[in-house]
């Protein structure tokens, strides 16, 4: 069951309050398989029916668990119900080519993120990842492909993208874009993001305050 965590809890735990709402992305873009959830799609020998768990736990039709990773739950939250995120205007993208894209559409609504966010005077406010996200690009193809799918999409140009991929490929073909892309072998870890932030704030001129 998923924790309860405060706005000011969140937002330290990510740490992000020393970066200015100017230098946060005004997209954030997340791989799926991988990065988002394990075991990638492709490992599993059977899908759908796709049965709840918990609220970040997915069993398939063959009793294996599909698991949201790290503290993906509490970025997807924090992103979509923060207001120092709502100034900065920022929004979340899925650019997934996992091999089961009709199995990636079923799952993303049954994973839910959320908690209680009072200092929004929202109390127990539940998303989940398909009603989080501005957009998602889930099929074959080049990541570069879908980044610029995704920016027409929102109107969000590729180099105020902050884009987090397992594969380091995905991110070498996005690059020439503009894009700032962050490896997360590990899938999306609170160190992942907190460098990925860090990354895309002093690609954009922030100059972080050392101790």
């Amino acid at each position: 069951q998923i924790s309860v965590i405060s706005v000011r809890s969140q937002f330290e735990m990510t740490g992000i309050t020393d970066i200015p709402v100017e230098f946060l992305p005004k997209l954030v873009v997340l791989d799926l398989d991988g990065t988002v959830w394990e075991p990638e799609l492709y490992l599993l020998s059977s899908g759908p029916p796709f049965t709840p768990k918990d609220d970040h736990t997915v069993t398939t039709g063959a009793g294996v668990d599909i698991s949201l990773i790290g503290i993906t739950p509490h970025i997807v939250y924090e992103v979509v119900t923060n207001p120092k995120w709502r100034e900065a205007g920022t929004k979340l993208a899925f650019a997934s080519t996992c091999w089961e894209p009709e199995w990636a559409h079923m799952l993303l609504p049954l994973f839910k993120v959320g908690g209680q966010d009072s200092e929004c005077n929202d109390t127990k406010v539940k998303h989940t990842l398909a009603s989080a996200v501005e957009c998602h690009e889930i099929h074959e193809g080049c990541k570069s492909e879908h980044c610029k799918n995704i920016a027409r999409h929102t109107g969000v140009q590729c180099k105020d993208m902050l884009f987090f991929d397992d594969r380091t490929y995905n991110l070498q073909a996005t690059r020439p874009l503009g894009v700032v892309g962050v490896h997360c072998p590990h899938g999306l870890t609170k160190s992942v993001w907190e460098q990925g932030l860090r990354q895309f704030a002093i690609s954009k001129g922030w100059q972080a305050v050392k101790p």
